[in-house]
């Protein structure tokens, strides 16, 4: 739900919204079991550093999702990761 709260502010324009509701989702998602939403939060967590104009952070934080996801056998979410690392360049 903090996720799709955040979706909700970022889509909006409020990036120090969705930055708040995504940072409350980590913290939640960390608590889980399910390592693809954490992946998710923080794939979305860097999409918001990106819109703020803070892309060599988001680069750090993407690379290791990325990573991560492509273990997993998340394709889709490993080739979003890749989008938002080429977005950041």
């Amino acid at each position: 739900m903090l996720n799709a709260q955040g979706n909700v502010r970022m889509y909006a324009g409020d990036l120090k919204g969705a930055k708040t509701f995504y940072e409350q989702a980590l913290k939640a998602a960390a608590m889980g079991t399910e390592k693809d939403k954490t992946l998710t939060v923080k794939l979305n967590l860097a999409k918001v550093a990106i819109a703020a104009g803070h892309s060599q952070a988001a680069l750090h934080d993407l690379r290791p999702v990325s990573e991560q996801a492509a273990t997993m056998g998340l394709q889709y979410l490993s080739l979003q990761s890749s989008v938002c690392m080429a977005e950041a360049l």
